[in-house]
Parts: C-alpha cells; sequence; structure tokens
C-alpha cells in the first residue's frame, strides 16, 4: 500500500508518493536494524527491570513503616542516569531508523565512518527536546505548589475545574508546539535547513501530515498493546491476586516477573518510536520539499 500525500501550488495539484505505507515501512526499517532493535529493546528492558525493582522496594517499605532504602538523593540521582541512559538508547534507535529511510544505510554501519559524530548532534539535540520537557513539567508542577497543593490532594470544585482547564489547554498547546518542532533534531544531520526557526516554518507545512500518520497507527498501535495485555493478564493476577502482601512482594521481586513487564513495556516502546522515526524521517523530506516549493 502507498502512502500518498496530495499537494497544491500554484491552482495546480500533484502527489507526493511515498513507496510504502508507514507501518510496512516501519516494519521493512525494523527488519533492516533488527539487531540494533534487539539490542536496543534488551537494554530498555534491564532499565526498565532496575527501575521497577527499585521503586517497588520502596514503596513497599513505606508501606510497612520502614525507611525506603534509597531516599530522595539517591532517587534523584537514579532518576538522572535512568533519563540519560535512555536519552542515549532513543537517539541510537531513532538515528538509525533515520539513516536507513533518508540514507538508504542500516543496521550498524550507519555507525561507521561520521556515523558518531552525527548521531551525537541527534543525540544533543533529542536531550535538548527532553530537558525542555522536563522543565516544562517541573514548571507545572511549581505552579501547583503555589496554588497551595501538595501531592496527593484532592483537587475540586471550582479550582479543580480551573486546574483541569488550564492543565488540558497546556497539555494541548504543547503537544502543538511538539509537533511544529518535531523535526528539528533529525534536521541537524539530514537537512540544509537545520535552525529551530527553520524547523517551525517546516512543522506548519506538515503539521496535519504528522499528526494525521500518527492518529492513523493508534489503532494499531492500542490492538498490539491488547494483544500483549492478554498475554501477560494471567501472570499479573497470579501475583497480585495472593492472599498476603508478602507473598504478592515474594512473587513480585522474583526477576523473571519484573524483566517481563519491562520486556513487554520494551516492545511496545521500541515499536512505536521505530513507527514515529519513520513518520519524522518523511516529514523532514516533505516539509523540505514544501519549503522550497513555497520559496520558488
Amino acid at each position: 500500500m502507498n502512502d500518498v500525500v496530495t499537494e497544491s501550488a500554484d491552482g495546480e495539484r500533484t502527489k507526493s508518493l511515498f513507496s510504502h505505507w508507514v507501518l510496512w515501512e516501519s516494519c521493512i526499517v525494523a527488519w533492516k536494524n533488527i539487531y540494533v532493535v534487539l539490542v536496543i529493546g534488551l537494554i530498555f528492558a534491564v532499565v526498565g527491570t532496575f527501575d521497577l525493582y527499585v521503586t517497588a522496594l520502596n514503596a513497599l517499605a513505606l508501606s510497612n513503616g520502614e525507611a525506603a532504602p534509597l531516599g530522595p538523593v539517591a532517587m534523584t540521582i537514579f532518576w538522572v542516569v535512568r533519563g540519560a541512559v535512555n536519552s542515549i538508547l532513543l537517539a541510537v534507535l531513532m538515528y538509525a531508523v533515520h539513516s536507513t529511510v533518508l540514507d538508504d544505510c542500516s543496521s550498524w554501519a550507519v555507525f561507521a565512518g561520521d556515523g558518531k559524530s552525527k548521531l551525537k548532534k541527534l543525540a544533543f539535540r533529542i536531550v535538548t527536546a527532553l530537558m525542555v520537557l522536563f522543565l516544562v513539567a517541573l514548571l507545572f508542577q511549581v505552579v501547583l505548589a503555589l496554588m497551595g497543593f501538595k501531592a496527593g490532594d484532592r483537587i475540586e470544585g471550582g479550582a479543580g475545574v480551573i486546574v483541569m482547564g488550564g492543565a488540558t489547554f497546556f497539555a494541548i498547546s504543547f503537544g502543538i508546539l511538539s509537533v511544529w518542532f518535531i523535526t528539528w533534531p533529525a534536521s541537524a544531520i539530514w537537512s540544509d535547513n537545520a535552525t529551530l526557526r527553520q524547523a517551525f516554518y517546516r512543522g506548519k507545512k506538515v503539521f496535519w501530515y504528522v499528526l494525521g500518520r500518527n492518529v492513523m497507527v493508534l489503532p494499531v498501535m492500542a490492538v498490539l498493546q491488547l494483544v500483549i495485555a492478554a498475554i501477560f493478564l494471567p501472570v499479573v493476577t497470579a501475583v497480585f491476586g495472593a492472599k498476603d502482601q508478602a507473598d504478592v512482594a515474594s512473587k513480585f521481586f522474583f526477576p523473571g516477573f519484573v524483566f517481563s513487564i519491562s520486556a513487554l513495556n520494551s516492545v511496545l516502546f521500541v515499536s512505536w518510536f521505530v513507527v514515529l522515526s519513520v513518520i519524522i524521517s518523511r516529514a523532514l523530506k516533505l516539509g523540505d520539499a514544501r519549503l522550497q516549493n513555497a520559496q520558488a
């Protein structure tokens, strides 16, 4: 199935044709980079296992009235390290996908030659974007704190309406901005228009393409999530259906259980970002073409 994008310029309508539909292209790209995908997925699963284990261990200790094994400082360091590792893994995965779609180069070969320096450029921009996301979320928490709300508070009445309305408006606005600037990281390598300003102009040209393709693949990702949930539901029921907390803890902290949860989350995460990277690659190519047409 082809992916057809209709253009309109000077009163004439033309069609830009991608050789494969987004999902099929994503499958092809994932297969070409299968070893990269498997390694990245495995590392994501291992990191997620440790994250689940540490978080659950702290929660269990607090529920028993004991001191958390890892205090606030240790947890902060842990979250920073985990965020850095995940950002690097994400950059490697997206670089491999972008290289396959835009350069027709795949697997470990993409890191040969000047590949490492290009990866650093992409990683820097991805980390910068994630830092902005983190700071925005932190700002939202600060605003709530200044309004007198604390973690665990129930927000009701007029204050609840204001907070929920503000959060909704904020989320929608941030989502729109994210789509506008979504090609900025990849443009550092694969575009002559690599500035933030040009990314904004490009994003406006491909806004509906990016949004539309993401909406179209959501049902498929939802089905994948349901299949994984159906496979894993009996195991979860057996663990959390135990009679007492000690039994639940002993089963939950069994390494195979925690790792299996992380592995399934890793499958969903990696699958989604392969598809998203393909959409971004096409948006970059399509956006640059539309910018050139507009300037001609």
